[in-house]
């Protein structure tokens, strides 16, 4: 088993390492699809006020050549309409895009803006000159040749953005598709390892077998495969978990969080809880059960300093090793929970006390009480996402109960579970 043990626990850290790339991944991922949906709206804005500046010119070119005609002057709405909306939209793409124009944007938006200004004058000129009572002179304006080249090259440096808008909105997305790819394919890098793992466990103990078949003594040859297939099965059911707990934090952290850094600090931080209650089974060196105190200085021991204070007492409680990553993961939840909104919050001198205590031969309790911190309010209490889930998820998984109480000096847990 000694033999078999360093090629085991290397194999497991490359598992490890690539949950860690595959988290970076997958937070590349989450940044590159939230681009995407920034610019499909930027793009929906852009494509709506271009196209209303152009109906705007349109509406009030059919108003004025109506007023003329006609003299009713119930055709100068949609004109003095369009007058005011081209207006507003040349004010919102200003808005929308303030320094970040592209090239042709800065080249296009002002010939546009000159040529619209210029076929509103013209426009303008004409209804006063009906008005006065010049309808040929207002005639002979529109009939030139300037007010259509006008209209003309409106509509073609519109159209030129419109295609380039269209064409960087094609372009966002296709590269959060390609992220998107990569990101399955590290996933399945991943199962394929773990199918890799799992072929060289049984190698490993097919050649163990082997070897020790060549002893003399039967007795020894069956306490090896037992300790080998012990080992295998352990290492197999601890997979297996590890890789259930690992996607349960992704996938609902990733769901929770709309903003990406936070997602990506979540997850790591999660996910490195989740190594450091791997790290002290790892080195429990064959034993069945760890300290629980040892544990709780493990989880916090980053986060204790002159003003974070831990008070740890009461029993010392050895608990079995199927129950040290659920407590990892509950213990590890609340001491981040402390340092953002309770006890260890900045600038605060705050005391956690931590009560390990025997209730019986076969069950336990642990007491989590802060005190120091800011008076905890109605938004921290009714905070309720994925976090506070995973702490009573990871409570059954020790067969026991937990009980929350906000009181006004502090947070109040207690953990009831079995030995």
């Amino acid at each position: 088993m000694n033999k078999l043990l360093p090629a085991i626990l290397v194999v497991f850290a490359i598992i490890l390492g690539s949950m860690a790339w595959t988290t970076f991944e997958l937070s590349k991922t989450f940044d590159s699809e939230a681009q995407a949906r920034e610019q499909a709206l930027k793009t929906t804005e852009i494509l709506y006020h271009l196209r209303r500046i152009r109906r705007s010119a349109l509406n009030a070119e059919t108003g004025q050549r109506g007023y003329l005609l006609s003299g009713d002057d119930s055709y100068l709405e949609p004109y003095n309409q369009g007058r005011t909306e081209y207006q507003e939209s040349f004010d919102a793409l200003n808005d929308i895009l303030e320094d970040q124009m592209t090239l042709l944007q800065m080249e296009q938006i002002p010939l546009i803006e000159q040529a619209v200004t210029t076929k509103f004058t013209i426009m303008e000129k004409t209804i006063n000159l009906v008005k006065s009572g010049q309808k040929v002179a207002a005639m002979a304006v529109v009939n030139t040749d300037r007010a259509d080249e006008i209209m003309t090259e409106m509509r073609d440096g519109i159209q030129l953005l419109i295609d380039e808008e269209s064409e960087i909105l094609r372009e966002a997305i296709a590269t959060a598709d390609q992220r998107d790819r990569r990101a399955q394919s590290y996933l399945k890098w991943i199962l394929s390892l773990v199918l890799a793992m799992l072929t060289i466990a049984i190698f490993l103990i097919w050649r163990a077998g082997k070897l020790v078949s060549a002893q003399a003594y039967i007795v020894d040859l069956k306490e090896a495969n037992a300790r080998t297939e012990l080992v295998a099965g352990e290492l197999n059911h601890r997979i297996k978990n590890l890789f259930a707990i690992v996607l349960s934090i992704v996938r609902n952290t990733g769901r929770m969080e709309t903003d990406v850094k936070t997602a990506n600090d979540k997850i790591q931080s999660r996910i490195m809880a989740l190594s450091q209650a791997h790290e002290l089974t790892i080195s429990r060196h064959g034993t069945d059960h760890a300290d629980l105190q040892t544990l709780i200085q493990k989880v916090m021991e980053p986060y204790v300093s002159d003003k974070n204070i831990l008070l740890l007492s009461g029993d010392s409680v050895g608990i079995k090793a199927d129950k040290i990553t659920p407590f990892g993961l509950i213990l590890h939840e609340l001491t981040t929970n402390a340092v953002k909104y309770g006890a260890w919050i900045d600038d605060v001198a705050g005391t956690i006390q931590i009560e390990t205590k025997r209730l019986s031969q076969d069950s336990a309790s642990l007491t989590w009480t802060e005190s120091g911190g800011p008076e905890i309010n109605n938004d921290v209490t009714s905070k309720k996402g994925f976090g506070s889930r995973m702490i009573h998820l990871s409570a059954s998984q020790l067969g026991g109960t937990i009980e929350t109480h906000y009181r006004p000096e502090g947070l109040f847990v207690q953990i009831d579970f079995e030995l």
